[in-house]
């Protein structure tokens, strides 16, 4: 039906590439080897397929003259043990007899069936099984007694069913090579396609712990390699930069393709949170390799493909080895067994030209899907419902204006010259000419490094970062208790140890009360600063009233998190500190900069936009662009929900004692470098950009616990700086 196999069977392409040059005139032919590896759990799939068709995935084996009278096997799967491979069967026989509608049964049994097989390669390249022995048990795996007539029949009838298996390696085999064919040039592929009509299987065939390993043997012509394409150094020209975007894009087209495919087909919690991480770190190393200019080397984004391939495989493989995939296992197993040769294939042919094209990821996207008609590489930033609602990411609160309507009224809308403090709910605030909100335009931002984030800003590197605000900003009253005095800033030996510093319980600020608070719900509050927010660029002008502001939005839509996240005391006070220390880190509290006499939203070099820097590669399909752009509410929302599940990720996994600093550097980690960054701020040998942007967050942090503000002009012109 498909490529099912054949981890290995790209060596076909590998010897040939690397065969000695002779002249052609003398040419002459070699025999070499071709392993291939057969894993239990695609074996075990295609017997289903074959054998095991009846209702429940049972495959009945013998019936008697009635009903009461009847043997039936299901769920076969191999194992190897010190006997050898052995094919385990579940099975129920029934000797009865008919009476009055009902069975009487004199003899009955439900166990185990054990059948030792000795797999063999036959001629036409099926492989087949051999039953060598058999052994009946209980339920619980313990020897079962049965004589005379029971045994003979579950022996007779068992056996003969089993033997009549065939698992065809030519279907696959002819596959790969069409596709080496369409993938090579014409030369190679001719030889290639030459060298595999030439195969014949190799005895013994061999059982491993899991997967069956056999051998063919061809007849290639010896001919020179190709040269091996490299990746050139230096930056990327315009021309390779699209090229390489289009690449990528194809390659998280597939992933969420297939994603989706496995996700919404299986309710199951842990492998849909390992689908989710899977997604973001393979997205977070897709904004690295962006990011990253060519240097020479190896290629990025091959070892981005092949890693996120195996991790792939691995969750497929365990969830059909916990018998989650249903009646699409075979699908789901073909496809990774097929995408194990291709991408074998790709990684040991490099010398013959032979590359994944987006028409290689689509054929084997319909491996796993046959049914699907659109394409499976489709790539789009629009909301994606399917991925919201396998990982359960609700929207944020929004604006009622549409999004279409705020982005066309900034484009509209051009910043006035002057504006006074309190500007009027909707009318942008520009920054003084020259001011850093200016610098911070986003035609200004320098390449970022391979650290990805959904932003990877750093701030200011330096722990002392945390500057006292200045005498143009007040410190914001936010607190309806006394405020403790404002402790000094932390230092620099403080703020890189991990348990350096925790703030006295007085000093959390969790029942803050927000800046002109009104008697409405707190959405409606939210709503209120979001409109007074609306495109507002800060400059010294208004600093004094837009700095309170953003900060009671964040506390605010904090809080309503809380409320959804089931937080403890502890752990609340640890998210709305992380929250705000975030988006000091990630853009000074800025949603909105000024790029000539327009309002524009604050955006990376890299795709990292607005308050939270969300960045719109990482998060497509589970949020609105347009909103993550233009309604500082939605963006606000949409970065603290992604907080509130990474620090609710980090609980479950923490073995700190639950240290909030622990907490909140893990999550932050996350936040900048994906899932499997949650502890890169405790690594020594972490990259040192990486360690620039923890440590940086770390000083913020410490600084919101004893609520010291900051300058968001100072802060905002070393944005620019390192952007």
């Amino acid at each position: 039906m498909i490529a099912k196999i054949i981890g290995a069977a790209c060596l076909i392409i590998l010897v040939i590439a690397g065969a000695p040059s002779i002249p052609q005139a003398a040419q002459v032919f070699q025999v070499v080897k071709v392993p291939l590896r057969i894993d239990y759990l695609t074996l075990a799939a295609e017997l289903k397929t074959t054998i095991f068709t009846g209702p429940n995935g049972r495959a009945e084996i013998w019936k008697g003259s009635d009903a009461c009278q009847f043997l039936d096997v299901s769920k076969p799967r191999f194992l190897k043990d010190s006997s050898g491979l052995v094919l385990e069967l579940d099975g129920t026989l029934s000797l009865g007899l008919p009476l009055i509608g009902k069975c009487i049964a004199p003899f009955t049994w439900t166990g185990i069936a054990d059948l030792t097989v000795d797999p063999y390669l036959a001629p036409d390249l099926s492989l087949k099984l051999r039953v060598t022995d058999i052994n009946l048990y209980d339920v619980h795996h313990k020897r079962t007694l049965i004589a005379g007539h029971g045994f003979n029949l579950v022996k007779g009838s068992v056996i003969p069913r089993i033997e009549t298996f065939e698992f065809d390696l030519k279907p696959p085999l002819d596959e790969l090579i069409e596709l080496v064919r369409l993938g090579a040039p014409p030369d190679v592929a001719q030889r290639v396609k030459a060298a595999a009509d030439s195969l014949t299987p190799i005895p013994p065939v061999i059982a491993d712990s899991d997967s069956i390993r056999v051998a063919l043997q061809m007849t290639i012509p010896a001919t020179a390699p190709t040269a091996v394409p490299s990746v050139s150094a230096g930056p990327l020209t315009p021309a390779e930069a699209a090229k390489l975007r289009d690449t990528l894009d194809n390659w998280d087209g597939f992933i969420v393709f297939a994603i989706e495919q496995v996700g919404l087909s299986v309710d199951d919690p842990q492998l849909r949170q390992q689908m989710f991480d899977l997604l973001m770190d393979s997205r977070y190393r897709l904004i690295a390799a962006l990011a990253q200019p060519a240097s020479g080397g190896p290629d990025p984004v091959r070892i981005l493909f092949l890693d996120t391939w195996v991790q792939l495989g691995d969750i497929v493989r365990s969830a059909a080895q916990r018998q989650l995939l249903g009646n699409r296992e075979l699908e789901f197993l073909s496809f990774i067994s097929a995408g194990d040769a291709l991408f074998a294939l790709d990684e040991a042919a490099p010398s013959l030209g032979v590359r994944i094209s987006a028409d290689d990821l689509r054929r084997l996207a319909r491996i796993m899907a046959p049914q699907v008609t659109t394409d499976p590489l489709a790539f789009s930033f629009n909301e994606d419902p399917k991925l919201q609602k396998m990982f359960g990411l609700s929207p944020p609160l929004e604006l009622p204006e549409s999004a279409e309507s705020l982005a066309a009224a900034a484009a509209e809308t051009p910043t006035p010259t002057a504006s006074p403090s309190g500007t009027p709910s909707g009318s942008p605030s520009p920054s003084p000419s020259g001011s850093a909100s200016s610098a911070a335009s986003p035609s200004s931002h320098t390449s970022r490094s391979a650290t990805p984030s959904p932003s990877g800003s750093t701030g200011n590197p330096s722990p002392t970062i945390v500057n006292p605000i200045s005498s143009k900003s007040p410190q914001p009253a936010l607190s309806s208790s006394p405020s403790p005095s404002p402790a000094p800033t932390p230092s620099p030996a403080a703020a890189a140890s991990p348990t350096a510093f925790e703030a006295p319980a007085g000093w959390w600020i969790l029942d803050a009360a927000p800046a002109e608070a009104s008697d409405s719900g707190p959405d409606d509050d939210i709503l209120s600063l979001g409109d007074k927010l609306k495109r507002v660029v800060v400059g010294d002008d208004n600093v004094s009233t837009y700095q309170p502001e953003v900060e009671s939005l964040l506390t605010l839509t904090a809080r309503r998190n809380i409320g959804m996240a089931g937080f403890g005391g502890a752990d609340q006070r640890t998210y709305l500190m992380l929250v705000k220390a975030t988006a000091w880190q990630e853009s000074c509290w800025r949603q909105f900069i000024r790029r000539g006499n327009r309002v524009r939203f604050l955006e990376s070099s890299t795709g990292d936009i607005g308050l939270m820097q969300i960045n719109k590669y990482v998060w497509r399909g589970f949020y609105n662009l347009t909103r993550l752009e233009w309604d500082i509410v939605y963006n606000t929302g949409a970065g603290s929900a992604i907080l509130q599940r990474l620090l609710s990720q980090a609980i479950a996994k923490d073995h700190s004692g639950h240290a909030a600093a622990a907490l909140a550097r893990s999550s932050y980690s996350a936040y900048n470098g994906g899932p499997g960054s949650f502890n890169r701020w405790r690594k020594p040998n972490a990259p040192a950009q990486a360690r620039s942007i923890d440590k940086a967050f770390w000083a913020k942090y410490q600084s919101m616990v004893i609520n010291n503000s900051f300058d968001i002009q100072t802060c905002a012109a070393q944005w620019a700086s390192s952007h």
